[in-house]
C-alpha cells in the first residue's frame, strides 16, 4: 500500500477515536450511578441499627442522686427502679399535706356535728396563747426601744463633748500622763545603762533593757500626741462622724418604735380574734346543749343567739378545703414518685449518665434504655433530594457492614417530617426501615448501608 494512503488511514482512525471519546460520558465514582433511561436508580444511604423501642430517660424534677441501682449493660424488667433522688424534703412535704388533709377533714366533721367541749378548751387555750404572745411582744419591743434609746443618748453625749472641747482638767491630765511617760522612759534608760555597764551591751539583759526603753519611748510619743490633740480641739471630721452617729441612732430608734407599734397591733388583733372565737364557740356549744350562754355577753355571742347550726355555706367551704387538701396530697405524692426513675419497658441499659451524689436538673438525660429483642435501621445521611424520591412502604436492601455476606430485606416504615441540619449546613432526613425478619447477630449501633430502588 502507498505510504501516503496508509498515513491518511491512520490519521482518519485517530480522528474517529477522538470523536467517539468526546461523545462518550466520562466514568463516575459516585455511589448512586443512574442506569438505563427505562430502569430505576439506586440511592444508597449510611445507616445504623437501633432498637425499635428505645428511650432517653430523665427525672421530672431536679435534686441530688441518692442511689443508682443498675449498671450499663443490665437487662431490666418494666417498672424496675433505675435510680433515686434524695427524698427527705419531699417526704416532709407529703406528710405536711396529709396532716393538712386530716385537719380539714376534722374541721368538716366539726362543722357538720357542731361544737364540742374539746372545741371550747381549744378556743380557751388559743386565747391564752394569744395573750401570752402579746405580753412577750410588748416586753421584747420595749427592750429593743430602750436599747436603741441608750445608743442614741450615747451618740448625743459624745457629740456634745466634742463640740464643747477639752476642759482645763482634761489638758492637765494629759500633761501629767506625758510627764509620767517621760519619767518611765528615764527610769528605763538608767536601768538599761546600768545593766550594760555591768554585763556588756551584747548581753541578753542589755538587749532586754533596750526593748523596755523603746516601749517607754512609744508611750511618751502617744502621750505627746494625746496632749497635742486635746490642745487643738476636735476636728471637723470628728464632729461630722459624731453627728452621723446621732442621726443613725435617731433613725434606728424611730424604726424600732414603728416596728414595735406594728408588732403590738398584730398581737393585739390576734388576742381580739381569739376572744371572738372563744365567744362564738361558747355560743355554739350552748345552742347545741340547749342551755343559755354563761359567758359575758359580747358582740360575737349576741350575733349568734339565734344560730341553729351550721349553714350550707359553712359546709360547702369546709368541703372545698378538704378537696383542696386532697389535691395537695396528690401533688406531693406525684412529686415524691417523680424522684424515682423507673424503666418504662423491658430492655437493656445502654448508657448511664448520672452518679450517686450528683445534682441533676429536670429533663436532663440520666439513662438510655432499649429493647434489643427487635431492631430496625435508621438512615444517617439521606439528603433532601434523595428523600423526595422515597416512599413509605417501598422495599429496600440493608447491608450490615460488620458482615461481608449479610444482606437483609426490609421496607420503609417511616420518613421524618423534618430535617436534621449537619454542621456543614446540609439537610438530612431520617428514613426508618422495618426489617422483614429479625437477625440474632445484630447489635445496637452497628453501621449499615441501605439501598433504595426508586424511579428516576
Amino acid at each position: 500500500m502507498n505510504k501516503k494512503v496508509l498515513a491518511g488511514i491512520v490519521v482518519l482512525a485517530i480522528a474517529v477515536g477522538i470523536a467517539l471519546t468526546r461523545g462518550q460520558a466520562p466514568s463516575s465514582s459516585v455511589a448512586n450511578p443512574k442506569t438505563e433511561n427505562d430502569q430505576p436508580i439506586t440511592i444508597t444511604a449510611k445507616a445504623s441499627v437501633v432498637p425499635v423501642t428505645q428511650a432517653k430517660l430523665g427525672f421530672v424534677s431536679g435534686g441530688r442522686v441518692e442511689s443508682v441501682l443498675v449498671k450499663e449493660g443490665d437487662v431490666v424488667k418494666r417498672g424496675k427502679t433505675l435510680a433515686k433522688l434524695e427524698t427527705a424534703e419531699l417526704e416532709l412535704q407529703l406528710k405536711a399535706a396529709e396532716d393538712a388533709l386530716a385537719l380539714n377533714e376534722a374541721l368538716l366533721r366539726q362543722v357538720k356535728e357542731g361544737t364540742t367541749e374539746v372545741d371550747l378548751k381549744a378556743a380557751e387555750a388559743a386565747l391564752e396563747a394569744a395573750r401570752e404572745k402579746l405580753a412577750q411582744t410588748q416586753a421584747g419591743v420595749e427592750a429593743e426601744a430602750v436599747a436603741a434609746k441608750a445608743t442614741l443618748d450615747s451618740a448625743q453625749a459624745k457629740l456634745a463633748l466634742l463640740k464643747k472641747g477639752p476642759t482645763a482638767e482634761d489638758i492637765r491630765a494629759a500633761e501629767l500622763q506625758l510627764e509620767q511617760a517621760k519619767n518611765s522612759l528615764w527610769a528605763a534608760q538608767i536601768d538599761r545603762d546600768g545593766i550594760k555597764g555591768t554585763f556588756g551591751k551584747d548581753d541578753y539583759r542589755g538587749k532586754a533593757g533596750d526593748a523596755r526603753v523603746a516601749a517607754a519611748e512609744t508611750s511618751v510619743s502617744i502621750a505627746e500626741a494625746n496632749l497635742l490633740k486635746l490642745r487643738k480641739g476636735p476636728s471637723e471630721e470628728d464632729i461630722t462622724i459624731a453627728e452621723a452617729a446621732v442621726r443613725q441612732g435617731e433613725s434606728q430608734l424611730k424604726a424600732k418604735q414603728a416596728t414595735a407599734e406594728t408588732a403590738i397591733a398584730a398581737a393585739q388583733a390576734a388576742v381580739e380574734s381569739a376572744e371572738a372565737k372563744l365567744a362564738e364557740t361558747r355560743a355554739n356549744l350552748s345552742l347545741a346543749n340547749g342551755t343559755s350562754v354563761t359567758s359575758e355577753p359580747t358582740s360575737a355571742t349576741s350575733a349568734l343567739d339565734t344560730k341553729k347550726g351550721p349553714s350550707q355555706a359553712d359546709i360547702d367551704v369546709a368541703l372545698a378545703r378538704v378537696e383542696q387538701a386532697k389535691t395537695a396530697v396528690k401533688q406531693a405524692s406525684v412529686s415524691l414518685a417523680n424522684a424515682t426513675l423507673t424503666a418504662p419497658f423491658e430492655g437493656v441499659v445502654a448508657s448511664l449518665q448520672i452518679r450517686t451524689g450528683e445534682m441533676v436538673s429536670p429533663g436532663v438525660v440520666a439513662a438510655i434504655l432499649g429493647d434489643t429483642r427487635e431492631f430496625q435501621v435508621e438512615t444517617l445521611d439521606l439528603d433532601e433530594a434523595s428523600a423526595t424520591k422515597i416512599q413509605v412502604g417501598q422495599p429496600v436492601q440493608v447491608i450490615i457492614n460488620a458482615f461481608d455476606d449479610k444482606v437483609l430485606k426490609g421496607k420503609v416504615a417511616k420518613m421524618a417530617n423534618y430535617a436534621t441540619i449537619t454542621t456543614t449546613g446540609d439537610a438530612n432526613y431520617t428514613a426508618t426501615i422495618a426489617l422483614d425478619e429479625q437477625d440474632s447477630s445484630l447489635r445496637w449501633g452497628m453501621t449499615a448501608k441501605v439501598d433504595f430502588g426508586v424511579e428516576k
